[in-house]
């Protein structure tokens, strides 16, 4: 249902290119392999455990990448690691919340933690998909009006 509301809105139009899908799609399935095999390495190196923290940011920065490649501004890298951030730190927030007001159990916050975390991942992704349209729409609206007031009348 989602997909046909985006495709009738023409919001995919960012995304159109199967090289793009490819990419961002490999860059999301091996990011958790990658990880999982480097992980292990940094802990014997370092001799930390990596894998609370590390892993799970260097994760949020492979998915900003891949944000950045559906949309084709890679160069705005930066920015999506941070507006994900952003949105994992709310998810946190709200699960926080959610323990305390219910005063839940240990169960019952196991239990919602990662379908949270992971909608809010999710509501990120898409919310950046739909910016980045909608910028590219107006900047091309604001090209398009500047260039017709910038040509001469013929008279």
């Amino acid at each position: 249902m989602g997909y046909s509301v985006c495709y009738w809105r023409e919001w995919l139009g960012p995304i159109c290119s199967r090289g793009r899908l490819i990419v961002a799609a490999l860059v999301v399935g091996l990011a958790t392999p990658f990880l999982r095999s480097v992980t292990p390495s940094m802990n014997e190196v370092m001799g930390l455990t990596w894998d609370v923290l590390v892993a799970p940011i260097g994760f949020l920065i492979l998915v900003s990448f891949a944000m950045c490649v559906l949309t084709g501004s890679v160069r705005l890298l930066p920015i999506a690691t941070v507006w994900n951030l952003i949105f994992v730190a709310a998810g946190f927030v709200v699960v926080y919340v959610s323990v305390r007001v219910f005063n839940a159990l240990n169960t019952w916050y196991e239990l919602v933690q990662w379908p949270i975390l992971e909608s809010m991942l999710s509501l990120s992704i898409v919310s950046w998909i739909v910016w980045r349209q909608r910028s590219d729409m107006w900047r091309s609206a604001f090209l398009a009006s500047s260039q017709q007031t910038s040509e001469p009348n013929a008279t």
